[in-house]
């Protein structure tokens, strides 16, 4: 098996925020496919992040779980030129088939997930060909290449998007059809001017010669063309005032969230430790009532009823009943902390009722000597990290996730998708609590004397996930340095897979 079938980073979502996304590629002849990721939190124990200060309840509070389906990757040469993988193709069947049974809901929801499906594939696209200029570093001439070809794809989506609107804009068209794929159309002008810019500002970077200033002055054209086109069209202003920057950023989010709708799954969360507590407390109860019958039964025999010592004996049976009832409780409470799972979440299909998976998630703090031995030897520390764990000490916060997914359902509802991203967003508010001042003072030499000067105070938070499929395991390691003002970076130590 490749192990790009699975992948797994960790960024800052934002500075109190902690985002994991795990990527899975699944097989499509599997009828079932599963995967498991481990988390494991070294925290300093003078940050007071235990037991009694985080209960499973406040940890389930800060952490967001979003599972969404991967979009499909198609080139933009694809998508822009109208080639058979384009969901501009798609896009157009679907209108075609409404245009001949305007009053079908089957074909209305159709058109209403193929507009987003374009939306989401155009915005994958054109992020990925910008990620390439940008990351990649081509060289000179295949860099003015590539955004020559940028611009001509991006005219050319917008050209058949144009097209398509003229096609629907007739009578037999609802008023929600059409704003449908106006929001569609909006999503696609400010995705391509975002990235369009990213790209502007790299071309003005190395402007040294009047090709490339000349590129930069297209780039800029291209963007002031969207905004007055999405001003007469969409009767929206140019993001020029504070107000209207707001108005514009509010609506890009709020059409990204119409747009990938389309890809997130439903999920709902059952408390799966409540009810097998409840299973392990009728055992217990029913174990201490046989106990108690039993006594009760045989000093009957013995001493008749009605007599002193069956009194006792009830009343003894009754004790014992009793502290055997509380004992159960104890050992199941034990039991389901070590092997149960706090929730069962089902995963189901917007507009669907059949359910495309589900999974299990556990929160705990371990001791050091629970902690699997391979964690341990990935965690080589410097002596500085040695120092801070043998003086202070470090607490263990894990959280195990456990997956499994229905490929053939999937397959049936989407033909086009072959992965899913999982995404686990995180709090660290409560590590920040008892944090001192993000900021000290040092003296320090200059070329002139010494000076005081100003240094960030942080702390390092250890992360380490383990991603486990097929009896592989990818295991990745981090360093969260923190502050009083929130999550300041992340750093990857070290990427292992066993």
């Amino acid at each position: 098996m490749e192990y790009n079938f699975l992948d797994l980073t960790l960024t800052p979502h934002d500075k109190n925020n902690i985002e994991l996304k795990i990527s899975y590629l699944f097989h499509r002849h599997t009828p079932k496919n599963d995967y498991e990721v481990e988390t494991y939190f070294f925290i300093p124990k003078n940050l007071a992040v235990n037991e009694r200060q985080l209960s499973n309840n406040d940890f389930y509070k800060r952490l967001h779980n979003y599972v969404r389906l991967k979009t499909p990757q198609i080139n933009l040469d694809c998508v822009s030129n109208l080639k058979p993988s384009s969901p501009l193709i798609n896009l157009e069947t679907a209108i075609n088939n409404l245009i001949l049974n305007p009053g079908d809901y089957r074909l209305a929801k159709k058109y209403e997930y193929e507009i987003k499906m374009a939306g989401s594939i155009i915005k994958s696209s054109l992020r990925d060909y910008t990620e390439f200029i940008r990351d990649k570093k081509p060289a000179e001439n295949d860099r003015i290449r590539l955004l020559n070809q940028y611009l001509k794809y991006s005219e050319s989506i917008l050209a058949n998007i144009s097209r398509l609107w003229e096609t629907i804009c007739i009578p037999d068209f609802t008023e929600s059809l059409l704003k449908q794929f106006l929001w569609f159309e909006e999503y696609v002008l400010i995705t391509i001017n975002l990235y369009s810019g990213v790209l502007c500002e790299i071309v003005k970077k190395r402007a040294n010669t009047e090709r490339e200033k000349n590129l930069a002055e297209q780039f800029e054209n291209l963007i002031n063309k969207n905004l007055n086109y999405r001003q007469v069209k969409h009767n929206e202003p140019l993001p020029q005032t504070e107000t209207d920057k707001e108005r514009y950023v509010r609506k890009a989010r709020i059409l990204k969230k119409f747009i990938s709708s389309v890809l997130f799954l439903n999920i709902s969360v059952n408390e799966e430790k409540k009810k097998m507590e409840h299973i392990f407390y009728a055992f217990a109860a029913g174990i201490s009532m046989i106990f108690a019958t039993l006594f009760a039964f045989y000093f009957n025999s013995k001493y008749g009823n009605y007599s002193f010592p069956l009194l006792v004996a009830l009343v003894v049976s009754y004790m014992g009943k009793d502290r055997m009832k509380a004992m159960g409780q104890e050992f199941s409470n034990r039991f389901l902390y070590k092997h149960g799972f706090d929730h069962k979440i089902k995963i189901t299909v917007p507009d669907f009722k059949n359910s495309i998976g589900f999974c299990r998630e556990k929160m705990r703090f371990l001791k050091e000597k629970e902690t699997d031995d391979k964690i341990k030897i990935l965690r080589q520390l410097e002596d500085s990290d040695k120092l801070m764990k043998d003086v202070i000490g470090e607490t263990i916060l894990y959280y195990r996730k456990k997956i499994n997914l229905f490929t053939d359902r999937i397959n049936m509802i989407y033909p086009e998708i072959n992965g899913v991203i999982d995404i686990i967003r995180y709090s660290m508010v409560d590590f920040l609590e008892n944090m001192d001042d993000p900021k000290t003072s040092l003296y320090i030499p200059e070329k002139d004397g010494f000076r005081w000067t100003s240094a960030n105070k942080v702390y390092v938070v250890f992360f380490v996930a383990v991603l486990k499929f097929n009896n592989k395991e990818i295991i990745k390691n981090y360093r969260i340095v923190l502050n009083k003002n929130g999550i300041v970076k992340i750093v990857e130590e070290k990427a292992q897979k066993l």
